[in-house]
């Protein structure tokens, strides 16, 4: 890694390098998701160390409209080798096929698990009278069975 700019240089110091293919741990300042965050100079705050490293790997800033990808599962990890920049979609898609998109009851807002979300979608009754019974709204009832909520799963 080139070490030319001052947070490249401050990002180092706390990096704890593995194999070139795993990951690279982070023993500085993380966000409540784990991400590695540093501030880069004066007046700065809690940017992406990842960015950072992609950036410096890169040898350019990241292109509008594209941020910092890890393809490994590791949020704090700051191994080039795993960072790549991608769109937001892309980004989403990504980690909705690796499961680690906060669905059902892991996410903050979830009310019912799996199991209750397919009852709802096999229960016949009108939507008001669904909602009443499982404890959510009619508007929510209609999006799960119109897939716009709570994604069927693929078998």
């Amino acid at each position: 890694m080139v070490t030319t700019t001052p947070a490249i240089v401050r990002i180092a110091k706390y990096l704890v390098r593995s194999g070139e293919d795993e990951c690279w741990g982070w023993t500085g300042h993380t966000d409540h998701l784990g991400y590695a965050k540093i501030d880069p100079g004066p007046g700065e705050h809690g940017r992406s160390a990842a960015k950072f490293v992609l950036e410096d790997a890169l040898g350019r800033a990241l292109r509008p409209g594209l941020e910092t990808c890890h393809s490994c599962d590791e949020p704090g990890c700051c191994n080039p080798r795993h960072l790549r920049e991608d769109t937001h979609a892309s980004n989403m898609a990504d980690m909705a096929r690796r499961g680690r998109a906060a669905t059902g009851l892991r996410n903050a807002h979830g009310k019912l698990t799996d199991e209750e979300v397919a009852a709802l979608r096999a229960d016949p009754r009108h939507p008001n009278e669904v909602a009443t019974a499982f404890g959510v709204s009619a508007p929510y009832v209609y999006n799960v069975r119109a897939g716009r909520r709570r994604a069927v799963p693929r078998a």
